[in-house]
């Protein structure tokens, strides 16, 4: 897809939670993280029971190129 914002607009969505860039939300940090490990868990995400999982809306409201976006956007981010 390669978007001119390397995926910051698609990951927007996330920072509410997850902080911005990534980092000091009220949940898991995702800056840093490897974009393969980042990805694998969005597309999990998809396929847990709803009422379990928080992410599961989030995530199934994404392609899978948007996904991978957003895990690349996320893994060019500095670490805690």
């Amino acid at each position: 897809m390669g978007l001119p914002h390397g995926g910051r607009l698609l990951a927007s969505g996330c920072f509410q939670c997850h902080g911005t860039n990534g980092k000091d939300g009220g949940f898991d940090a995702l800056s840093g993280d490897g974009q393969i490990d980042l990805l694998n868990k969005l597309k999990e995400m998809r396929l847990k029971n709803a009422q379990e999982n928080i992410m599961h809306p989030h995530a199934r409201g994404y392609t899978n190129e948007q996904l991978a976006c957003i895990a690349l956007y996320f893994s060019k981010q500095p670490k805690l």
